[in-house]
């Protein structure tokens, strides 16, 4: 599908959600200044990582799906995820901690929920290819861990075996010579009444 639409398409399609009740601008949206238009020839280029953080539930932090908006912040989550959030949780916008007591300070998104249709037709592929490469990052860093560990410990190996290979050439030199203790943990506590 084509992304790019006329004006007029728009014009025609706000025009019917905005027959709905529940899409209904707040006093907010009646009174801010107009964001500038972009000319039909003129294209946009943003940034990957940008636009996925604008279409993360903050909640999940899969894409949001159903998207509901609370209406004082303009804070955007999953509808399931906020009503549920709202059910067990504190009655606030988990994003800035504003009141948000119940449902009836929610309203839906289809705007959105259109775009992220847009952005992402097969949504389900999408998450199942996101979970695999977060799969594959945690085994690589896994398996890098576990061989810095292993390289850590064969360092300490030989260091110890270092030091006893020292401590047997000092004990034939002078059989005398007591070998130096080696103490795990804390020194003893000395003092008064203590030996």
């Amino acid at each position: 599908g084509e992304i790019m639409e006329t004006a007029e398409e728009w014009f025609s399609r706000a025009a019917c959600l905005s027959a709905d009740e529940s899409n209904m601008l707040t006093e907010y949206d009646l009174h801010r200044e107009p964001l500038p238009l972009v000319p039909n020839n003129e294209e946009r280029t943003l940034i990957l990582r940008k636009l996925n953080q604008e279409l993360t539930c903050s909640i999940c932090l899969c894409v949001i799906n159903t998207c509901s908006v609370v209406r004082h912040c303009l804070h955007r989550f999953c509808h399931e995820c906020i009503t549920k959030y709202l059910r067990v949780g504190k009655k606030e916008c988990p994003t800035c901690r504003g009141t948000c007591a119940n449902q009836r300070h929610l309203r839906p998104d289809p705007r959105f929920d259109e775009l992220v249709q847009v952005l992402y037709p097969d949504l389900e592929a999408h998450e199942e290819e996101q979970e695999k490469m977060i799969e594959e990052i945690n085994n690589s860093i896994d398996v890098a861990y576990q061989r810095q560990v292993q390289e850590m410990m064969a360092r300490q190996q030989e260091e110890l075996d270092k030091q006893v290979k020292l401590e047997k050439e000092l004990m034939v030199q002078d059989p005398y010579q007591v070998p130096i203790a080696r103490s795990v943990g804390r020194p003893a506590k000395r003092g008064p009444g203590r030996p």
